[in-house]
């Protein structure tokens, strides 16, 4: 049966994490400082804590022949979580299921231990999230009976970069973090509307877009969750497109509209007038801080060539997110001068075109 909420949900806070790219895997961090309960805006995942600690938490890849022994399917992702502090004593995972009346029975919660799995049933089932004890961590999940009911989903937009010439259209489970989706689709812009909508799996869906050639004609939704997310349908803009018009349809026994948009496309930028190295590194400093997420090969590049020393290469080694490693690595570039900046600055060239690219552009609009 599927209660109300036991804990007082005004008590939960909302808090955004720390997110570290580090290695080509995408960590959360988060550290209370008092017990309630804590909600992720990026994850949509719920930690009760008992004390103050620290919470880290990235998906994980599911075991299929796990879940094909205890005949389930996956219906969130699976999270591997560590409280070193044990201060966590109930989890909230996010559901997508759309609830009839008090029926919930078929949603239950997987914990993976190695090459073990667990079925926890839960404490109570929400509109949006089901609850369940914990006692120690490796890897939590939702799963459920297979069913072909309808789902919550997400229809996301990404305009791929630089031409912005073709835009990726994704059908989603709604529970799929977008911070998951994002970093696959290279450098493309996420283009931000209102994306909720029913979706059943294996049903065959498609996307009309007038004036616009769009491929596949029809595709089945597989409601995956990871660890590849690729586009459902591809829309290709064949002259600059300010709006649009979205619509996607389901087949059932006919044709029926579950999604239409109106799309605003961003106007294309100008090109940016080079800057020189030196200047367009120190302009943009804070946006390489927080957008360079894999920052040991320009480390590694640097020291190879002699422009920095043994000393501030294990700093930046050792610290612990991107960010604090970037903070290290423009200790460096401060101290050795518009040569290392300019090397950097071809790295960067090199490495994150799609960045500086950006970053360009947003120098321009600034003008």
């Amino acid at each position: 049966m599927c209660l109300s909420l036991l804990q007082d949900p005004t008590h939960k806070i909302k808090f955004t994490p720390e997110i570290d790219h580090s290695n080509g895997k995408i960590t959360y961090r988060y550290h209370s400082t008092h017990a309630v309960q804590f909600e992720c805006s990026v994850t949509g995942l719920v930690f009760v804590m008992e004390m103050v600690g620290e919470v880290q938490y990235s998906t994980a890849l599911w075991d299929t022949s796990l879940l094909t022994a205890t005949g389930q399917q996956p219906a969130g992702p699976l999270f591997n979580i560590i409280c070193p502090q044990g201060s966590v004593s109930e989890l909230h995972l996010p559901h997508c299921e759309v609830l009839s009346g008090d029926k919930c029975d078929f949603l239950s919660v997987a914990h993976v231990d190695g090459d073990s799995m667990e079925m926890l049933q839960p404490l109570e089932v929400t509109d949006t999230h089901v609850r369940v004890k914990v006692r120690g961590f490796s890897s939590f999940g939702l799963i459920k009976s297979p069913s072909h009911s309808s789902i919550k989903g997400q229809v996301l937009l990404f305009l791929r970069q630089p031409d912005g010439d073709i835009l990726n259209v994704l059908l989603l489970p709604r529970n799929i973090p977008i911070s998951e989706v994002e970093p696959q689709q290279r450098g493309g812009l996420h283009i931000q509307v209102s994306s909720n909508c029913d979706l059943t799996p294996d049903r065959t869906y498609k996307l009309s877009c007038q004036n616009h050639r769009t491929q596949p004609k029809s595709a089945p939704f597989d409601c995956e969750y990871g660890p590849n997310y690729h586009p459902t349908f591809e829309v290709f803009l064949d002259m600059p497109v300010r709006e649009m018009n979205l619509r996607l349809q389901e087949r059932a026994l006919k044709w029926s509209e579950v999604w239409t948009r109106l799309i605003r496309l961003p106007v294309p930028a100008p090109p940016a007038p080079p800057l020189p190295a030196d200047s367009f590194i120190d302009q943009h400093m804070d946006n390489l801080i927080q957008r360079v997420t894999l920052v040991k090969p320009f480390a590694d590049t640097l020291l190879s060539k002699g422009l920095i020393q043994e000393e501030a290469y294990a700093k930046i080694c050792a610290a612990q997110t991107s960010q604090e490693k970037m903070r290290e690595l423009f200790q460096v570039l401060r101290a050795g001068g518009p040569e290392v900046k300019s090397t950097f600055y071809t790295l960067l060239t090199e490495k994150e075109p799609y960045l500086v690219k950006d970053l360009g552009a947003a120098s321009v609009r600034r003008v």
